[in-house]
C-alpha cells in the first residue's frame, strides 16, 4: 500500500533518499525559489514540508506537477511524488517530465522522458503547443496557505492596513456584467469596500427587473453613481464591455471589468471568481492600495489577478488564435502564434482606459459576436479576452499581476497574524435577544468548550427564535446569552469531550427539533436561517460544508500524518480498517465546523452512533469518520455551500484561529447581566413510573453467598418484578437450596437448571436473557447483595431516556465503580471493607451527595450489575459466549457494542449494591487466568487503545473522583475512623 508511504519514512530518511537521488538540485531550487534563499531554509527541508504541494520542481528533470497529474493514484493518496518516484515510480517507467520531441526531417510530435541526442526540446501547454508567455505568470496554490509570496513575480497588495500617501479620489468607472442576478449580494458586499465616488455600470439581460434593481443599487451603495441597462445576451460580459458601456467607460481615467463568473462546467475552477473578485474588490485596504499603483506608477495600463491554480498549462491560445488575428487585424494589433503576453483570464481586471482604448472604440457591434450556445472557447468574446494583454501593451502599458497578501479562500479566517477585533459593545444586541426570545424555541445552536482550548465567543448576530447552548466542563463567561451546561461525560484528552457533545446531540438535546453545531472558534455574523431552510428541503440526515479542497478521507488522513497532526498511529489504524471495509476512495469529505440536523429523524441518531463510535474507537479527529458513518448507514448529506465556500470565507461567519492562535479581542459587553456561569448540570432525563424489572442470577456454587444475594433480592422487588435463577452445575448442596427457594416465592421466581459440567457464565447469561419479558432486566452476580432503593434508581435512571442502554451501582468492590477506593493488588482491583454501615445507610449517604450531580455518561458499566434495556439485549444478540466463556471480558464487550449501536451507558450515583467478589472463581490463579484471556480478546476485537481509554475514563471522571473522595473523607476520615 502507499497510502503511508510518508509514515514509513521518517523526514530524516526523506531527505536521505532525496539527496542521494540525484534528482534534487538545490542550486536551481533556490534559483527558482528567491523566498526559500531569503528565508534561509534548506532547499530540501522545504521541498518535503511545502514545495512538492506548491508544485515547485526539485530540478530540471523533474516536474512535480507533471508526475503528479499523470498518475492519479499518486495524487489521490497526497504522496510526495518525488519520493514516490524513488522508491516506486522508476522501477515502474513513470515519466518525471512532460517533454515535447520535434525531429526536424519528420516533423513527428512525441512525448518522452529522456531525449535523444539532437532533438529540440521544449515545454508544451495543454494543447501540444509550443508557445512562450511574457511576462512570465504567476499562479495560487490549490490549498489554504498564508504564505504571501507568489511563483513567480507579482505584487503584493496588502488586505488590511494599507494607507494611501494622499487621499484618493480617482475618475473610476465599474462595470459588472450581472448575468446571474443571485450574485447581487456578493457583488454588494465587495463595492461597499470602496470608500471614494465612482461611477457604476450594471449590464443585464431581459430577465431582470431594472428598477427594483437600481433601487437596490442606489439605498445599498452611497458611493456609486449607479446605471442599470439591459443588453441581448450575446457576447456575455466581454459584449457588454466592449459594446454596451464602450462609450461611458472611455470617459473615466481608470475602469474596471467583472462579472458573475460561474464556470459550471469545471469544478476545479468553482471558486474562480471568488479568487478573482476577492485580489480584485477584497477589502478598502486592498483597493485603496491598487489605486496608489495606478497614480504612481504611470506605465502601469493593466492589473489583474494571479492565475488560478487550475490554469496552469492553460493560458495559451487554445482554439482562439484564427479568431484573435482577424480581431486584431481590424483594430491594428500584431500577434504571433508562438508567443502570448498574458492576459486577465476570467476578465476581471483593473485598467487605465488609455490602455485599452483601441478596443473600446473599434466600433464592435453585438453583431460580431455569436449567439450564446453554451460555448467554452472559440468565439469573438474568448479571443478578446486573450488580447487583453496585448491591446494594454501595444498601447505603450505593462502589465501586472498582483496578489492579496490575503488569500481569497480565508478572507474569515483570523489566526495570530490576522486576529479578530470585536471592538463593537455588543450589550444591547444580546438584551434584546433576550428580551425578544421565544419561550419554547425547537432549533439550538450548540457547541462545547473543554480544557480551557478556547475563549467564549460573542455572536454578532443572536436569532430570537433560536436558543443557543454551550456544553463545557468548567466556570466560563457566557457573554450573557450562552445557556452553560455541564458535560457528564469524561476524557483525559479534552477535546473528546468536546466530540461526545458534538456527534451526540440526540442525546443532550432532544427538547429540541432542529440543532445546529458550530465549532466553538467560529462567529456567527449574519442570518443563516437560509442554509435551515436549504438542509430542510434535502430530506437527509445532516446539512454540512463540502471540503473546499479535498474529497476524499483517505487524502485528508495523509496530510494529517504530514503535518504531523496526530502521532498516535489511530489515523493510520483508522484508514486501515476502512480500507478493510472496502470503503470507497473520493466518496466525499465534510468540514464538520458547522452541521443541521433534525433530532426527531431516527434515522440520524445511527448515523450519530456510528460518528461517535470511530472516535472512541480511533483518532478524535472526527472528519475523518464523519462520510463512513454515514456511507455504513446508507445516508445522505446536504451541502449547505456551493463554489468551495467555508467558514473561512464566508461573509455570515468569522472563523479564528485556536487559542494561542488567535489573538482576536472579543466585546467588553458594558450592559450584560450574569455573565461568569457554571456549567449547569441539566437532567437530560424525564422521570417515570418505576417500569417492573426481571432479576437475572447466575448460579455456580457459593452457597453462602447465594443465600444472601436471593434474600437481599426478594426484599427489593415489587409489582411485576420476576427473578430469574440460572443454575449452572452446582454441587448438591447449593441446587437443593434453590429448588427450595423457587418453591418459596413460585410467583415471582423462575429456575433453569443446567445438570454436568458447568456450561460458563456467558451460556448461563443468555439463557437468563431469553426468559426475559419485562422492558429492563438486571444482571447481577450471585455473591452481592441488592437494596430496594438501588433498585429503583438503577430502573428508573434506565428508564427516564430511550437512548440509555445500560446503568450501573456504585459498590464497595466493582473496579472503578468503587468506594472509595478502586486500587487493589495485581490480580484483584479494590475490595472495600464496608462491613459495618448498612445499605440503607450507605444508599442514603450517596443520596445526599449525588443531589445536584448528573449521572456520568461513561464507556464501560462492571459486569457484577448491570440494569440493561431488553431491547438493547435483542439488538446485540446478548453476550458473545464464544470469546468469552467464561466471562471476564463479556461485559465489557456488550458495553463497547452497546456505545457503537448509539446507546449511552450510566452510572447511578445513587446507588449502592454490594459485591463481595469472585465467589464462584475463589482460585486467585485461574481467575487471573481468566482476566488475561479476557482482556486479550478485549483488545483484539476493539483495540488496545480504546481499552485503555475506557479504563482512564472510569478511573478520572470527575463525578466518580468526587464521590469517592467524600466516601474515603466520611469512612476511612478522622471522626469516623
Amino acid at each position: 500500500m502507499i497510502k503511508f508511504i510518508k509514515r514509513k519514512y521518517t523526514r530524516a530518511k526523506q531527505l536521505e533518499l532525496i539527496k542521494s537521488s540525484g534528482l534534487f538540485d538545490s542550486q536551481y531550487y533556490l534559483s527558482a525559489n528567491p523566498d526559500v534563499l531569503q528565508h534561509n531554509i534548506d532547499p530540501v527541508e522545504h521541498y518535503i514540508y511545502h514545495g512538492w504541494k506548491e508544485l515547485r520542481d526539485p530540478s530540471e528533470q523533474f516536474c512535480t506537477e507533471f508526475y503528479l497529474s499523470s498518475n492519479k493514484d499518486v495524487k489521490d493518496c497526497g504522496i510526495n511524488p518525488l519520493i514516490h518516484y524513488i522508491l516506486h515510480g522508476k522501477e515502474e517507467l513513470r515519466l518525471t517530465k512532460r517533454t515535447l520531441i520535434i525531429n526536424s526531417d519528420t516533423s513527428t510530435v512525441l512525448e518522452c522522458d529522456n531525449p535523444s541526442k539532437g532533438l529540440v526540446v521544449n515545454e508544451v501547454d495543454m494543447h501540444g503547443t509550443k508557445i512562450k508567455l511574457s511576462p512570465s505568470p504567476a499562479y495560487d496554490v490549490e490549498d489554504y496557505t498564508l504564505s504571501a509570496i507568489p511563483n513567480s513575480p507579482c505584487i503584493i497588495l496588502n488586505y488590511e492596513h494599507y494607507k494611501s500617501k494622499k487621499k484618493l479620489e480617482p475618475d473610476v468607472g465599474i462595470h459588472i456584467h450581472l448575468h446571474y442576478i443571485e450574485f447581487l449580494d456578493e457583488f454588494i458586499d465587495f463595492l461597499s469596500a470602496i470608500q471614494f465616488k465612482f461611477s457604476l455600470y450594471i449590464s443585464v439581460t431581459e430577465h431582470a427587473n431594472v428598477k427594483e434593481l437600481s433601487s437596490i443599487l442606489v439605498m445599498k451603495l452611497p458611493n456609486a453613481n449607479v446605471t442599470v441597462k439591459v443588453f441581448e445576451n450575446k457576447g456575455r460580459d466581454i459584449a457588454a464591455f466592449v459594446v454596451g458601456f464602450a462609450k461611458e467607460l472611455q470617459k473615466h481615467e481608470y475602469i474596471a471589468h467583472f462579472h458573475t463568473k460561474k464556470s459550471p462546467h469545471n469544478i476545479h475552477k468553482s471558486d474562480w471568481r471568488r479568487q478573482l473578485l476577492g485580489n480584485l474588490l477584497g477589502s478598502e485596504s486592498l483597493i485603496n492600495h491598487i489605486m496608489s499603483i495606478f497614480n504612481e506608477s504611470k506605465n502601469i495600463g493593466m492589473l489583474f489577478p494571479e492565475y488560478h491554480y487550475s490554469l496552469k498549462g492553460q493560458i495559451s491560445w487554445g482554439t482562439n488564435y484564427n479568431v484573435s488575428e482577424l480581431l486584431s487585424n481590424r483594430i491594428g494589433l500584431t500577434i504571433s502564434k508562438d508567443k502570448l503576453t498574458i492576459f486577465p483570464a476570467g476578465s476581471m481586471f483593473w485598467a487605465r482606459s488609455a490602455a485599452l482604448k483601441p478596443l473600446l472604440t473599434a466600433g464592435l457591434t453585438y453583431d460580431d459576436f455569436p449567439t450564446e450556445s453554451g460555448q467554452v472557447d472559440g468565439t469573438t468574446a474568448h479571443a478578446i479576452e486573450r488580447i487583453f494583454g496585448e491591446v494594454c501593451h501595444q498601447s505603450g502599458y505593462d502589465l501586472l499581476q498582483v496578489k492579496s497578501d490575503r488569500p481569497h479562500n480565508l478572507t474569515r479566517y483570523y489566526p495570530g497574524q490576522w486576529p479578530y477585533a470585536q471592538d463593537k459593545d455588543l450589550s444591547d444586541e444580546i438584551n434584546q435577544y433576550l428580551k425578544n426570545k421565544g419561550k419554547n424555541n425547537k432549533t439550538v445552536i450548540f457547541t462545547a468548550l473543554t480544557g480551557g482550548y478556547d475563549d467564549v465567543v460573542c455572536h454578532e448576530f443572536l436569532d430570537p427564535d433560536f436558543d443557543y447552548v454551550l456544553f463545557s466542563d468548567s466556570e466560563l463567561d457566557s457573554k450573557g446569552f450562552w445557556d452553560v451546561r455541564a458535560i457528564d461525560y469524561w476524557h483525559p484528552e479534552p477535546v473528546r469531550m468536546a466530540r461526545r457533545i458534538k456527534t451526540n446531540p440526540h442525546l443532550y438535546l432532544s427538547e429540541y427539533d432542529t440543532a445546529i453545531w458550530i465549532d466553538a472558534n467560529v462567529i456567527i455574523k449574519g442570518c443563516i436561517k437560509h442554509y435551515i431552510d436549504s438542509y430542510s428541503k434535502s430530506n437527509t440526515v445532516i446539512g454540512s460544508i463540502d471540503h473546499p479542497m479535498r474529497h476524499c478521507v483517505y487524502n485528508e488522513a495523509q496530510v494529517l500524518l504530514d503535518f504531523g497532526r496526530d502521532r498516535t498511529g489511530r489515523v493510520e489504524k483508522q484508514m486501515e480498517f476502512y480500507d478493510a471495509q472496502k470503503y470507497p476512495k473520493q466518496n466525499g469529505l465534510i468540514e464538520t465546523n458547522f452541521f443541521i440536523t433534525n433530532l426527531k429523524n431516527k434515522k440520524s441518531h445511527d448515523f450519530f452512533a456510528c460518528w461517535w463510535a470511530q472516535i472512541q474507537r480511533f483518532s478524535h479527529r472526527d472528519q475523518l469518520g464523519v462520510n463512513f458513518a454515514l456511507w455504513v448507514n446508507d445516508l445522505d448529506w446536504c451541502a449547505l455551500m456551493i463554489e468551495k465556500l467555508s467558514l473561512r470565507d464566508s461573509r455570515e461567519f468569522a472563523y479564528l484561529g485556536h487559542a494561542n492562535n488567535s489573538g482576536s479581542r472579543f466585546s467588553k459587553l458594558s450592559n450584560v447581566k450574569d455573565k461568569i456561569k457554571k456549567p449547569r448540570n441539566i437532567k437530560t432525563t424525564v422521570k417515570v413510573d418505576r417500569p417492573a424489572v426481571d432479576i437475572i442470577i447466575c448460579v455456580h456454587n457459593a452457597l453462602e453467598e447465594v443465600k444472601d444475594c436471593l434474600q437481599s433480592v426478594v426484599a427489593s422487588i415489587e409489582g411485576l418484578d420476576r427473578i430469574i435463577i440460572i443454575d449452572d452445575g452446582s454441587n448438591l448442596a447449593t441446587k437443593e437450596y434453590l429448588n427450595y427457594f423457587t418453591e418459596q416465592h413460585s410467583k415471582i421466581c423462575f429456575l433453569n437448571s443446567h445438570e454436568g459440567p458447568a456450561r460458563g457464565y456467558c451460556s448461563s447469561a443468555n439463557v437468563g436473557m431469553s426468559l426475559v419479558k419485562n422492558p429492563f432486566f438486571l444482571m447481577l452476580n450471585s455473591d452481592t447483595k441488592l437494596y430496594s432503593t438501588a433498585l429503583t434508581e438503577l430502573v428508573l435512571l434506565c428508564a427516564s431516556n430511550e437512548k440509555i442502554g445500560i446503568v450501573g451501582p456504585l459498590s464497595n468492590a466493582a473496579s472503578t465503580q468503587s468506594i472509595p477506593e478502586i486500587k487493589g493488588n495485581a490480580s484483584q482491583t479494590a475490595i472495600n471493607d464496608l462491613s459495618e454501615h448498612s445499605l440503607e445507610h450507605i444508599n442514603e449517604l450517596l443520596n445526599s451527595w449525588s443531589s445536584n450531580s448528573v449521572s456520568p455518561s461513561v464507556p464501560l458499566i462492571h459486569g457484577f450489575c448491570q440494569l440493561i434495556r431488553t431491547s438493547v439485549a435483542k439488538e446485540l444478540g446478548g453476550f458473545d459466549e464464544s470469546s468469552f466463556p467464561n466471562g471476564y471480558g463479556e461485559e465489557n464487550d456488550f458495553c463497547f457494542r452497546a456505545g457503537d449501536a448509539g446507546y449511552d451507558l450510566k452510572i447511578a450515583l445513587n446507588a449502592f449494591v454490594y459485591h463481595k467478589k469472585s465467589a464462584s472463581y475463589s482460585d486467585d490463579k485461574v481467575r487471573a487466568e481468566l482476566m488475561l484471556k479476557g482482556s486479550n480478546k478485549l483488545k483484539l476485537l476493539h483495540g488496545t487503545d480504546r481499552l485503555t481509554q475506557s479504563i482512564k475514563i472510569m478511573e478520572g471522571h470527575p463525578a466518580l473522583v468526587r464521590v469517592r473522595l467524600l466516601a474515603n473523607e466520611y469512612f476511612y476520615g478522622s471522626n469516623n475512623k
